[in-house]
């Protein structure tokens, strides 16, 4: 059953081209078939020996969570592991992330109606210009739209085991604009030269590289890429690529300009309760985050030439970071 799990979870992970509410989808049909398989042993009586194995350890962890609701079971951030933690430090955790005031801000009540009106009056606007049909207008625009949630992913692999913080905004006010923005800035990817698919084809690119025995490969890290991705910085990414754009969409660029400052400004979450707003930045969570990212990394990658950079073995470094606050350049 591990090896079952653990490769569904690979080849999940390896669709780099599926939204986040399709691995959850894909994720939950698993789950149903486990609990489907456990309802046929108790039903049927089913006693062979892996049978038993199976309904002994689902029992027992079954009644292990029950008896110790002080704990939470959670994602580990890299390296597909699950992560046992007490409830009282995950919130204590999650909790010190929502009160960092320059990334996000309490909120006196729930916007998500709010929203929900702004971004179908949004998508009624797309519709009258032509520029979506009916079926697609209806399907986008949402009436009852739920706020999204802030969960943590456990960082196992850094000190103090800090959370990364993501958004799950299926079936928020933002979730259908944010995809249908991926499909018309989608035409652009094929210019960015230095985009990866994922780990697979980087090693696919680095197998014929050969590195002298007294150089090394240096990784550079963007610290906080999602929620330090500057809303000026994307509309001047729009305007340097919209001679591409445009060939692949009949939207102006000042409709897509404000899906674009709808989605930023509309970026909010909830916990436990309380409705904070991400002032900075978009969540990672949202559909048209990763587009985003690409855009800037490929601004950045093009106005730092790294592949030119060479680092002597001597050097004394670890992991070369891009500090955050170069993203705000203009």
């Amino acid at each position: 059953m591990i090896d079952i799990l653990s490769d569904v979870e690979s080849f999940i992970n390896f669709q780099t081209q599926w939204l986040s509410d399709v691995k959850n989808s894909v994720r939950l049909s698993l789950c149903n078939i486990i609990h489907n398989f456990y309802r046929r042993l108790d039903t049927c009586k089913i006693r062979d020996g892996l049978s038993r194995t199976l309904l002994f350890w689902y029992d027992k962890t079954r009644l292990f969570l029950k008896n110790h609701s002080d704990i939470c079971v959670l994602n580990s951030d890299k390296g597909n592991k699950t992560v046992i933690l007490s409830k009282v430090e995950y919130d204590e955790k999650l909790r010190q992330l929502l009160s960092d005031t320059s990334t996000y801000k309490l909120l006196r009540s729930d916007p998500t109606k709010k929203i929900q009106v702004s971004g179908n009056k949004l998508i009624s606007e797309l519709h009258t210009g032509g520029f979506i049909n009916d079926r697609e207008a209806k399907s986008m625009k949402q009436y009852n739209s739920l706020p999204p949630k802030i969960y943590g992913l456990v960082k196992i692999h850094k000190s103090n085991r800090p959370l990364r913080p993501v958004i799950s905004c299926c079936n928020s006010p933002t979730f259908n604009i944010s995809k249908f923005l991926v499909g018309v800035l989608d035409g652009i990817r094929c210019k960015f030269t230095y985009s990866l698919k994922n780990s697979f084809t980087l090693v696919s690119n680095l197998r014929d590289i050969v590195i002298p025995d007294d150089y090394v490969l240096v990784s550079f890290d963007v610290v906080s890429l999602f929620t330090n991705i500057p809303q000026g910085l994307i509309f001047d990414l729009v305007d340097e690529h919209w001679e591409d754009l445009k060939s692949h969409t009949q939207i102006p660029i000042t409709t897509v300009k404000n899906i674009i400052q709808f989605i930023f400004v509309n970026s909010y979450c909830t916990y436990d309760g309380l409705f904070y707003s991400q002032i900075r930045g978009s969540a990672m969570g949202n559909p048209a985050s990763p587009i985003l990212a690409e855009m800037v990394m490929n601004k950045m990658t093009l106005f730092y030439p790294f592949q030119r950079i060479r680092f002597h073995k001597s050097c004394k470094f670890s992991i070369v970071s891009i500090a955050a606050s170069n993203l705000h350049m203009s």
